[in-house]
């Protein structure tokens, strides 16, 4: 393996990491409770986006909830609806948080996973179709103490859940954005892993002396799991997990790194077949920061910022599309009255998906936002002054509006 080159483990290791694999879910999500009247704000222009006419009834202002960190929010599908969660303050605590919300939008009850006296940092979903059940994860730390990873499952309805345990240590270079983990379906009773950095360890080769560890826990934990690193990474990024996730029969992980030669960040993306047994390793977007993967009818995307310009790969299966600039991506109503998005063609919206925000037009979905689709309704949740807030857009005849 060449230098500065993430290291991984054994082909064992890759069987193993497929064995553990079910797959995952990608369906549409949708969120936000829409309370009174405000009227809907006009978005720019060169988005597609045009105010809602004045026949069409505007449901009311985003959904908002108090914020504990920019990036402690998450929104996924499951079979029964969106479901997002957050972390809000409670007092002198932080109250980790859910709620279901039905495919037209409206919210359910709210539920409690946890409050804890710890800064939680990041939050993410997974959700496993195969046994019904939702993922919830976070990194939480305090003063003076390393950074953990903490984690509850339940039903995919999100009405029940175990009590939140430890899932393990974790490092945390730089707070406010996202990539530090991320759930797939995975082996263990609840079809459930949470992908994350470890401890420092050993780099395989000696060279530099301590290497940033990568590797995946089941969710609840298992007491005989025997989660051992996947990947040692002599010089992670700030934003180091790029992605993890299965696209059956395919499953993929990434890392972001610095390369030895030049310190230029590089995506590392793992691409894995069960049958037959196989495995690839893509040099991805060198000097770009990663900006998120996302979930695009067949295929995944891979993105970054390229001196400031949105770029994606395209992974279909194991084959991996050139870069192409998604600067020029569009979301506008079709003649179907659904939304067509234009990346490096046209992709109508039609059955539900989620994992949107990173294709989506930046002035829709910022960078660290949450998108999916309903397949009546888009939402986007975001981050916007210390509050996570989700907007819902939809088609009325040929416009794209906003109506909460």
């Amino acid at each position: 393996m060449s230098e500065g080159l993430p290291s991984t483990g054994s082909r064992n290791d890759y069987a193993e990491a497929v064995q553990a694999s079910l797959s995952l879910a990608v369906g549409a999500l949708m969120v936000g409770s829409f309370a009174a009247c405000d009227p809907p704000t006009p978005e720019r222009a060169t988005s597609g986006l045009v105010p809602a006419a004045p026949a069409f009834a505007p449901l009311g202002s985003p959904w908002r909830r108090p914020l504990a960190a920019p990036v402690a929010f998450d929104l996924r599908w499951t079979r029964h609806g969106a479901f997002i969660a957050w972390a809000e303050p409670d007092g002198g605590r932080h109250a980790l948080r859910g709620m279901r919300i039905d495919a037209s939008g409206r919210p359910g009850a709210t539920v409690t996973f946890e409050q804890t006296d710890a800064d939680v940092v990041e939050v993410a979903l997974g959700y496993d179709p195969q046994t019904d059940r939702l993922g919830v994860a976070w990194i939480q730390r305090r003063t003076g103490e390393q950074p953990a990873l903490r984690g509850t499952s339940g039903d995919g309805e999100g009405a029940h859940f175990e009590p939140a345990a430890a899932l393990g240590p974790t490092r945390v270079d730089r707070t406010g954005v996202r990539g530090h983990l991320a759930i797939a379906a995975g082996r263990s009773p609840t079809g459930l892993r949470v992908y994350a950095r470890g401890d420092d360890d050993a780099c395989e080769d000696g060279r530099p002396a301590r290497c940033a560890s990568f590797g995946a826990h089941a969710l609840p934990p298992e007491s005989n799991a025997g989660d051992r690193p996947w990947l040692t990474v002599p010089r992670p990024c700030d934003r180091p997990v790029t992605g993890y996730l299965n696209r059956p029969p395919h499953f993929y992980y990434g890392v972001c790194h610095h390369r030895a030669r030049d310190r230029r960040p590089e995506t590392i993306w793992y691409g894995i077949q069960p049958e037959p047994m196989y495995a690839q390793a893509h040099p991805l977007l060198t000097g770009c920061d990663p900006r998120g993967t996302a979930v695009l009818g067949d295929a995944v995307w891979v993105t970054a910022a390229c001196d400031g310009r949105r770029t994606g790969v395209r992974v279909r299966a194991l084959d991996v599309s050139p870069p192409v600039s998604l600067d020029a991506r569009t979301l506008r109503c079709g003649p179907t009255g659904r939304p067509v998005l234009r990346l490096d063609r046209a992709y109508p919206l039609v059955a539900p998906a989620d994992r949107l925000a990173p294709v989506l037009p930046a002035v829709l979905a910022p960078v660290d936002a949450a998108a999916v689709w309903t397949g009546d309704v888009l939402l986007v949740a975001r981050h916007a002054a210390r509050r996570v807030e989700v907007s819902r857009y939809r088609c009325a005849g040929d416009q794209f509006v906003r109506d909460g």
